[in-house]
C-alpha cells in the first residue's frame, strides 16, 4: 500500500475502534487503535504523500495513541498507557515546534485549533501519564505532570479566541486534573504515615526511647551510616 492507502486504512480502523470504545469493549478497541497506529508507524513518504496526507497521518497517530492509552487505563494496563501517552506527546510537541507551517495550517483549516491540538490533546496525554505514575506510587512525578497540564489548560482557557467547544472540554479536563491531584496528595500523606510507622516499629517511638535506659557504652544518639 502507498501512503494514502495506509492512512485511509488506519482511519477505517480508528472508526471501528471508536465504535468498540463507545460500547465499552476496551480490549477490542485497544487492538484496533494499536493496529491503526501500526498501519502508519513506518510510512515512507513518496510523491503521493502531500502535506494533506501528512496532516491526516499526524492526527491519526496522536488521537489513536491517546485513545489507546485511555483503553489501557480502563483495562489497568498502565505501563502501556504510559507508552501510548508518551508517543502522543512526542508527536504533538514536534507539531508545536512547527506551528504556522503547512501541516499545522492544514489542521487549523480542518477545525483543529491550537486549543484542541496543544491544549486538549496534550492534557489528555498528561492525564494518562499522571494516572500511570500515580498507580505506580510515583506521586511526585504525577503531581509535576499535572502541574504542567494545569498550566496548559489555564493558558487556553484565558485566550479569547478559544472556541466554546474547547472551553467545555478544557474545563472538564481541569476538574479531572484537580481530582487526580487530590488523590496523589492523599496517597502521599498515607505513604508518609506508613513510613513513620515502619520507622517507629524498627527503632521505637520517641516516648519509648526516652523511657528506656541506655545500657551501652557508646553515645545514646543514633548515628547515620556514612
Amino acid at each position: 500500500m502507498n501512503t494514502f492507502e495506509r492512512v485511509s486504512y488506519g482511519q477505517t480502523l480508528k472508526t471501528k475502534a471508536s465504535e468498540q470504545f463507545r460500547q465499552k469493549k476496551y480490549n477490542e478497541a485497544l487492538k484496533l487503535y494499536a493496529d491503526a497506529i501500526d498501519s502508519v508507524r513506518f510510512v515512507q513518504h513518496d510523491a503521493q504523500s502531500d502535506n494533506y496526507i501528512r496532516a491526516d497521518l499526524v492526527l491519526l497517530m496522536v488521537t489513536c495513541s491517546n485513545n489507546a492509552g485511555t483503553c489501557c487505563v480502563q483495562l489497568e494496563k498502565l505501563d502501556q498507557a504510559h507508552r501510548f501517552a508518551t508517543n502522543a506527546l512526542v508527536l504533538v510537541d514536534a507539531l508545536y515546534a512547527k506551528r504556522g507551517k503547512k501541516i499545522h495550517s492544514i489542521l487549523m483549516e480542518d477545525g483543529y485549533t491550537d486549543a484542541k491540538l496543544f491544549g486538549e490533546f496534550t492534557t489528555k496525554s498528561r492525564l494518562l501519564l499522571a494516572t500511570a505514575l500515580h498507580a505506580h506510587d510515583k506521586h511526585d512525578e504525577a503531581i509535576a505532570t499535572l502541574k504542567v497540564a494545569t498550566t496548559v489548560v489555564t493558558k487556553y482557557l484565558e485566550e479569547k479566541e478559544t472556541a466554546e467547544a474547547s472551553i467545555k472540554g478544557l474545563k472538564i479536563q481541569e476538574k479531572v486534573i484537580k481530582k487526580l491531584h487530590a488523590q496523589c496528595l492523599h496517597r502521599k500523606r498515607l505513604d508518609k504515615k506508613k513510613e513513620i510507622k515502619r520507622a517507629q516499629a524498627m527503632f521505637g517511638s520517641k516516648s519509648s526511647a526516652a523511657s528506656t535506659p541506655d545500657v551501652s557504652s557508646s553515645s545514646s544518639s543514633p548515628k547515620n551510616d556514612s
